[in-house]
């Protein structure tokens, strides 16, 4: 019941953590499948969590359609994205963040040619537009639309790139926060080798979000709502570390007395 109403909060804060909702929900319900356990202990909390997830999204939803005319499940701005993080694609020079006042002229360039909009279309009907308009774009450079979203790595993690977008050079701090996110990363992955299967509701949402966000534009804040499931991954890293060089000691949780960290 908490994990439904939490995911359900998260989802209706940001829409891409809805995805984790979905992980989570599906690897609850693979896990107890494999468990081999009943069909109501497999599905009760299935129900739960998908039932808690929706009941707390429905207020939106339903303004969504009182409002824009369709239940909009996310945001009505990943259209937009999508188009103004890949009109470029199918160019040389497509490895990069978007900055606004670029966005503001492809979008721009994009309404001119479009003369069958007449200007009063709300939020909902044009991100049907950009969808369409981005989607014709993938299909067109599937290839390059690969290689981008690969890319889009960096600036997801490290917020490589994000600063020149705007004309501006990537500052002490800008560089300060990729050496911690490259340290979180790496003990992370240690975590993950400790104790991998126990922990895939942490890690397959991190994948999740980073694979959706990729999909679209990335920057770091956008990992913002799974940087606590990273933190506690490499919390686990370092825990595996520390019993490497503490044999005995934090293997099982406990700290090394004075005299072996003397020694």
């Amino acid at each position: 019941m908490v994990a439904g109403i939490s995911l359900g909060l998260a989802a209706v804060t940001r829409s891409g953590t809805l995805v984790a909702a979905v992980v989570v929900i599906g690897g609850v319900l693979l896990e107890s499948w494999q468990r081999r356990l009943s069909w109501k202990e497999i599905l009760t909390p299935v129900f739960m969590l998908s039932g808690l997830v929706i009941l707390l999204m429905s207020p939106w939803l339903i303004r969504n359609q009182i409002v824009l005319g369709r239940p909009v499940l996310g945001s009505s701005l990943i259209g937009y994205n999508l188009y103004r993080h890949n009109y470029m694609i199918g160019t040389t020079d497509y490895f990069r963040h978007v900055g606004g006042a670029e966005a503001l002229a492809a979008t721009q360039a994009l309404l001119t040619r479009r003369t069958d909009l007449i200007g009063v279309e709300n939020e909902a009907q044009m991100d049907l537009i950009y969808r369409e308009e981005a989607i014709e774009l993938i299909r067109a450079h599937p290839t390059q639309y690969v290689l981008l979203s690969v890319y889009r790595f960096l600036p997801l993690w490290f917020n490589w790139g994000f600063p020149e977008a705007y004309g501006k050079n990537p500052s002490r701090t800008d560089h300060a926060i990729m050496v911690l996110q490259g340290i979180l990363l790496i003990l992370a992955l240690f975590g993950l080798y400790r104790a991998i299967w126990q922990t895939w509701p942490l890690w397959a949402s991190i994948l999740g979000i980073c694979f959706v966000y990729m999909a679209v534009d990335s920057r770091l804040l956008y990992l913002t709502p799974v940087m606590p499931l990273v933190i506690s991954l490499s919390a686990g890293g370092c825990m595996f570390l520390l019993g490497k060089l503490f044999p005995g000691s934090f293997s099982e949780g406990k700290l090394p007395s004075p005299e072996t960290l003397e020694s």
